[in-house]
């Protein structure tokens, strides 16, 4: 086994605190975005989407489900999934901005088909009697596993990345 000298651990340690540093900013600076934006069609049509799956009704961005109202908010569109994989993607030195374009927006489009599904089985929790809000919760680390898996087998075939290693 070959022993790190110690330049090579601080070039390395500045390389990841350079990488934290990025995707934090780029992830704080998409969910301001996200809450700010006026998202009402892409909230009414997961809305649509979500309630006609389950034959359930709705109205707006509202889903009535068993005496409840849920509001879908610019926080249930897939979008702040989409903001996790951005930020990876973004912060990486690897691959060409080109290909993380590339990357980034075939990861997007997946997480935006994923989670209509993944509304909907929340709602069809709540309309069955099961915790709809943990089932909310188990869902988010269902995407967050997608966010990770997309940037992971992404990576691999877009930029035919093999060392991840290079990519900090």
């Amino acid at each position: 086994m070959k022993k790190e000298s110690k330049k090579s651990r601080e070039s390395r340690a500045k390389k990841i605190i350079w990488f934290c540093a990025k995707f934090f900013a780029i992830y704080f600076v998409l969910q301001y975005l996200i809450e700010l934006a006026n998202l009402s069609a892409l909230n009414y049509f997961i809305a649509y989407a979500s309630a006609s799956l389950l034959g359930l009704g709705y109205g707006g961005n509202m889903i009535f489900v068993a005496g409840q109202i849920f509001t879908v908010t610019n926080f249930c569109t897939g979008l702040v999934s989409a903001s996790v994989l951005a930020a990876i993607v973004f912060s990486l030195r690897k691959p060409k901005i080109k290909k993380k374009a590339m990357l980034f927006l075939g990861g997007l489009v997946l997480l935006m088909l994923i989670n209509i599904p993944r509304v909907s089985l929340v709602l069809y929790s709540a309309s069955v009697g099961v915790d709809a809000e943990l089932v909310h919760t188990f869902t988010w680390f269902i995407m967050s596993i997608a966010v990770l898996l997309i940037w992971y087998y992404g990576t691999k075939r877009v930029a035919r990345v093999r060392d991840f290693s290079e990519l900090v």
